[in-house]
C-alpha cells in the first residue's frame, strides 16, 4: 500500500520545481500556455519579473483568457507558494474549458484539497482532450485504487458538465 501512494505522489505530484529561483525558470515555463496573448507575460516571466507577469496573467484572466487565468495560477502555485489562489486561477481556466487548467485544478483538488472525487471528474475533463498527463493521472488513480469504482462513477456523471 505504501508503494501505491509512493508511485501515485511520484507520477502525478512530484514536482521538481518546488521552489524557483533564476535558474528553474525556464523550466517553470514549460508549464505555462504560450498563446498570443500570453507573450508579453512569459517574456516578463523569463527576464525574473514575477510580479509583472502575475499581473499580465490576471489581467488576461481578468478578459476571460484561460491561458492568463493557467499561468497566473502556476506563478502562485510555483513562485509564489499560494495554493489558494493557484487554485482559484486553475479553476476559471478549468471552467473555460482549458485542459491544462482542469488537469491543474484537479491535481490541486486532491493533493490540497483531498477531495477524490472532483479531482478525478477534471482530470477526466482533461483527458476527455486527450490532455496526455490527465489520460496518466486518470489511469493511475484507477490502478492503485485511490478512487473508488462508486466514486469513479460519481465523478464521471458530474463529467457531462465538461467544458471543452
Amino acid at each position: 500500500m505504501k508503494r501505491n501512494v509512493l508511485t501515485i505522489i511520484v507520477v502525478l505530484f512530484f514536482n521538481p520545481f518546488l521552489f524557483a529561483n533564476e535558474s528553474e525558470t525556464y523550466l517553470v515555463s514549460q508549464f505555462m500556455e504560450n498563446t498570443p496573448q500570453t507573450e508579453k507575460g512569459i517574456k516578463l516571466f523569463l527576464d525574473g519579473n514575477y510580479n509583472d507577469a502575475l499581473n499580465n496573467f490576471i489581467s488576461l484572466s481578468g478578459k476571460g483568457n484561460s491561458a492568463g487565468s493557467n499561468n497566473a495560477g502556476i506563478i502562485y502555485e510555483y513562485i509564489k507558494k499560494n495554493d489558494k489562489k493557484a487554485m482559484h486561477y486553475y479553476k476559471l481556466a478549468a471552467e473555460k474549458g482549458s485542459p491544462l487548467g482542469q488537469y491543474n485544478y484537479g491535481v490541486l483538488l486532491f493533493y490540497v484539497k483531498k477531495n477524490p472525487i472532483e479531482a478525478y471528474k477534471w482530470i477526466l475533463c482533461s483527458a476527455k482532450q486527450n490532455y496526455s498527463e490527465a489520460i496518466i493521472a486518470k489511469q493511475n488513480m484507477e490502478d492503485t485504487k485511490i478512487i473508488t469504482n462508486e466514486q469513479i462513477k460519481e465523478a464521471e456523471v458530474l463529467t457531462t458538465n465538461c467544458k471543452n
